[in-house]
């Protein structure tokens, strides 16, 4: 389906939950696909990549589905994520903290952060700001 055919205002609604489902399902696959290897990883690399991969894929998704700004999109969505990590760090000391609980947390910094560099980096800045750049330059 073309992103064209749905209208900016239901793209706009779609952002995060799109988005949330998108990493859900990136994250559902890696595990899946962990499973069915032969060699087995080990769990340090199992949870940081695969919370890594979810927020990146978060970003990415919800930066592509909406229909212009898609860097502020994806800086939103990705330092949300930075903001919950942090708050989760600074309340995790008083109830104790587990290596699981902070390679997740790493990971899914790590992978806000490289969501919006691919934002930044490969996805198109989106219809409405093309079209402007179109008229701009044939003034």
């Amino acid at each position: 389906m073309k992103m064209k055919r749905i209208p900016p205002w239901l793209r706009w609604i779609l952002v995060i939950p799109v988005s949330m489902i998108a990493g859900f399902i990136f994250k559902l696959l890696w595990h899946f696909g962990l499973d069915m290897s032969p060699v087995t990883p080990p769990w340090v690399f199992r949870e940081f990549t695969a919370e890594m991969g979810a927020v990146a894929v978060l970003v990415i998704v919800g930066a592509y589905m909406a229909p212009h700004h898609r860097l502020c999109v994806a800086c939103f969505l990705g330092g949300t994520v930075i903001l919950l990590s942090a708050i989760a760090l600074g309340v995790t000391p008083v109830i104790g903290i587990t290596v699981n609980e902070l390679v997740v947390i790493l990971g899914g910094v790590a992978g806000a952060i490289t969501g919006v560099i691919q934002v930044r980096y490969r996805l198109p800045e989106g219809v409405n700001n093309t079209l402007d750049l179109k008229k701009d330059s044939s003034q």
